[in-house]
């Protein structure tokens, strides 16, 4: 009867042993899992994640076809476009300011004219495309970050621009 008990008290002590390793490998994956809410959520570049059924979206103010209020003046507008779509998204602890219009010059005219912006005020481009149908800029500088997107619009077959900036 002594071995028995032995073997029985051996065998709850290895289970023991196996639910307390066990409950810590579970709690490291909730602290984990968390982390990982807890870093999608404060991400800058979140625009919009489905956690746990909740949807995380920003603001936006629709300006029609005036451009935002805030827009940087500084930033080149080809003089007399019609504005297409211009719209606000304001982020926790961000905001974005977009704008859309159509340009009588070319795709590769106005990727230079922005290239050229860019870097005559101290941008740092961080990323660019120069293609004949498509064009983009990505740069960023202090608490902003401006992403250019140009490209051949075969309905009206003209250039669109698209310009959004995000300032932090």
């Amino acid at each position: 009867m002594n071995k028995v008990i032995k073997i029985i008290l051996i065998v709850i002590i290895i289970i023991l042993i196996a639910a307390f390793i066990g409950g810590i490998v579970y709690y490291r994956r909730i602290l984990n899992r968390q982390h990982l809410k807890d870093e999608i959520l404060n991400s800058p570049e979140a625009i919009s994640f489905k956690i746990n059924n909740f949807i995380l979206q920003p603001r936006k103010k629709d300006f029609g076809s005036q451009l935002p209020p805030e827009f940087p003046k500084e930033i080149p507008i080809e003089s007399g476009v019609k504005i297409e779509q211009s719209y606000g998204l304001n982020y926790q602890n961000q905001k974005q300011l977009s704008l859309v219009f159509q340009s009588e010059k070319t795709v590769l005219k106005n990727y230079d004219i922005y290239y050229d912006y860019l870097i005559k005020n101290n941008w740092n481009i961080i990323n660019n495309h120069r293609g004949e149908n498509i064009s983009s800029l990505y740069a960023s500088k202090e608490s902003q970050k401006i992403n250019i997107t140009i490209f051949y619009d075969e309905t009206s077959k003209k250039a669109k621009v698209s310009i959004s900036v995000l300032e932090r």
